[in-house]
């Protein structure tokens, strides 16, 4: 125990002295306690010390077993929804190819179509254009020359300088409206014309959209693909092509899925294996197919090299029958429909 002597606030230092009172600090009174519980109270703290510090543990305990049972319930939640949106991606993605394929058929013809429609109702609209503006200029030439011949005979032969100013004012009218005649037609070309320019880049922008339409669905099937591959990874890990019947099964309608397994086929079964598998198979069937010849020759060749001397008519009458020979046709018919398909050697 620690005491520290001051002098209580408000006692004057001087005068009648006192004994100046003790400061208890923490540390003082926790040793005070200790002190006067060391007897039969020492005894009863450290088993309520560790009862306090179980129930605070437990409190600990419950709490993270609360934590971890809503971040078990989060990542279900999330499972059960990712699981949807995979269901969802792949039926648009079912969708989009019935769309793209129908679209593309569509659009391709229709196309094609509006856009010879277009470019002959442009040409002919261009000559039709083209001849108006030549028939105008013919028309302003003969106008003009006409109010020349008439200029000149004025000056030639007289006349009155009323008529003449009519004239003139008449010709000048109507070299007006031609002229602005002129200049409305070569507008209203002008328009078609931009029109028809605009018309091009909007048939251009639209094969355009198409076509990245088309990469869009692209990197959606690689996404679709990817997401479907993370998902089966979480849910039992990756295990063979050939252990797995059922899931390709239950994804045959998507395209990627199925070029996915072709290449697994290819892999187990494609290559230099496969020419030899097949090499094989034929050399087999048509060793089966050789074996009853080998059978049927082999006694006319025993008779051959006993019997040299022997020609044909000396053969046993079972090989020299017509029976026999229509069995040995009947025998060779399917080596002769090989033969002829191509399947056997010449």
């Amino acid at each position: 125990m620690k005491f520290v002597y001051l002098n209580p606030p408000g006692v004057p230092p001087v005068g009648l002295w006192r004994p100046p009172l003790p400061i208890v600090t923490r540390a003082s009174g926790q040793s005070r306690r200790r002190e006067s519980g060391v007897g039969s109270a020492g005894a009863m703290v450290e088993p309520q010390e560790q009862l306090l510090q179980l129930q605070k543990d437990n409190r600990d305990g419950r709490l993270r077993k609360q934590e971890l049972e809503e971040l078990v319930r989060g990542l279900e939640a999330e499972s059960e929804s990712l699981t949807g949106r995979l269901d969802e991606l792949r039926e648009r993605e079912r969708s989009l190819q019935r769309r793209r394929s129908q679209a593309s058929r569509a659009i391709r013809g229709e196309a094609r179509e509006a856009a010879r429609e277009r470019a002959e109702r442009a040409r002919g609209l261009l000559e039709a254009a083209e001849q108006h503006r030549l028939d105008l200029e013919q028309h302003n030439r003969k106008l003009q020359e006409q109010w020349e011949e008439l200029s000149s005979q004025l000056f030639y032969y007289g006349g009155e300088q009323l008529s003449q100013q009519r004239a003139e004012q008449q010709l000048g009218t109507q070299l007006l409206a031609l002229q602005k005649h002129l200049e409305l037609a070569e507008a209203k070309f002008t328009m078609q014309a931009e029109g028809l320019r605009q018309g091009a880049q909007r048939t251009e922008e639209a094969w355009a959209s198409f076509q990245e339409q088309s990469g869009v669905l692209q990197e959606l099937q690689g996404k679709v693909m990817e997401a479907a591959a993370a998902l089966e990874a979480t849910r039992g890990g990756s295990e063979p092509w050939n252990s797995q019947p059922r899931r390709v099964q239950d994804c045959a309608g998507s395209l990627m899925e199925e070029v996915a397994r072709a290449d697994c086929e290819k892999r187990l079964f494609g290559g230099a294996g496969a020419g030899s598998i097949r090499l094989w198979a034929l050399s087999a069937l048509q060793t089966l197919l050789l074996l009853p010849l080998g059978f049927l020759a082999l006694p006319m060749l025993y008779v051959a090299l006993a019997k040299p001397d022997t020609d044909g008519s000396g053969l046993p009458s079972s090989l020299g029958s017509d029976a026999v020979f229509r069995r040995l046709r009947y025998t060779l018919s399917p080596l002769l429909e090989l033969r002829a398909r191509g399947l056997l050697p010449a």
